[in-house]
């Protein structure tokens, strides 16, 4: 017989070749695409945006450097009008043509001192007269208002007694609108540095304790007011601890800033201090809920 050929085998698989780790790329931030016309190129993800002109701080498509844009004693670049620049003097108070002596044109910190007048003589429609002059309707309430006072307003009475023994209790009733005005430290302190006290002249003085221990709270109705002064100092603080021990929350801060206009005196002026205190606190405090609507009689 004669030889077969050999059958051909079918090949081996071979094992696949180890294949290098593939680097992942970070995924770039989502960045935002603002609408654009068709015309207008669309930046890739992974390039930067481009940076609007006047961005960094130089000169925008709509401006030029000015010729007097130029180095002052105070910052970098004022300009005519002091703007610009980095510095001490760039801005409002520096920079610019004036330099350091660009200033505020109504500076009554300093025509306080050199005349004692104070600021608060200065201001606009003070006057209960003119206060309202631009207002007709605000007017037409207020007027109305002193009318109704002046009609049904019941005359005062009045009772002297020592708080730090009277029983407030005794009193019978209880009232939807008190007002205090405590003799504090403060008032005492601030008159003897002005030089308004006399050597025997004795101001009664009561601690911020002896305030507190008033049992205002037997006295007071709900819903009610009260009014506190508190000076302007350290008594302030006190001042807002008594309304919430007599258990009322504070809901307004009424702020009475004190003038010489008709005196030109200042009574109470620190000779060791160009501070003047020219301004009263009266603390409102509200107990209860009152509604604008229907209570009319406290309101």
């Amino acid at each position: 017989p004669m030889p077969q050929p050999p059958m051909p085998q079918p090949p081996m698989p071979q094992p696949p070749m180890p294949q290098p780790p593939m680097m992942q790329q970070p995924m770039p931030p989502h960045v935002p695409t603002p609408l654009m016309s068709q015309s207008a190129p669309v930046p890739h993800p992974q390039q930067p945006l481009p940076i609007p002109p006047g961005a960094m701080g130089g000169p925008g498509p709509m401006t030029a450097p000015r010729a007097d844009m130029r180095p002052t004693p105070y910052g970098k670049g004022g300009g005519s009008r002091g703007g610009g620049g980095k510095g001490r003097g760039s801005g409002r108070w520096g920079g610019g043509r004036t330099g350091r002596f660009d200033r505020a044109k109504n500076d009554f910190s300093q025509h306080f001192v050199d005349t004692g007048l104070r600021p608060a003589n200065f201001i606009r429609d003070s006057d209960v007269e003119e206060r309202f002059t631009e207002y007709p309707k605000l007017k037409e309430l207020v007027d109305l208002k002193d009318r109704l006072i002046s009609e049904r307003a019941t005359p005062s009475t009045y009772k002297k007694v020592d708080l730090r023994d009277f029983d407030l209790t005794t009193l019978g009733t209880k009232f939807d609108v008190i007002l205090i005005d405590p003799p504090w430290e403060e008032y005492r302190r601030r008159k003897l540095a002005a030089g308004g006290l006399m050597e025997d002249e004795e101001i009664e003085v009561w601690t911020p304790k002896e305030i507190m221990d008033l049992r205002i709270e037997a006295i007071a109705d709900t819903p009610s007011f009260l009014f506190l002064w508190s000076g302007s100092g350290v008594s302030l603080q006190w001042g807002r601890a008594c309304l919430r021990k007599w258990g009322y929350r504070r809901c307004e801060d009424i702020c009475w800033i004190k003038s010489n206009r008709d005196c030109g005196r200042n009574t109470q002026y620190l000779p060791d201090s160009v501070v003047t205190p020219t301004t009263e606190h009266c603390l409102v405090g509200i107990k209860g809920t009152v509604r604008r609507n229907y209570d009319g009689h406290i309101i």
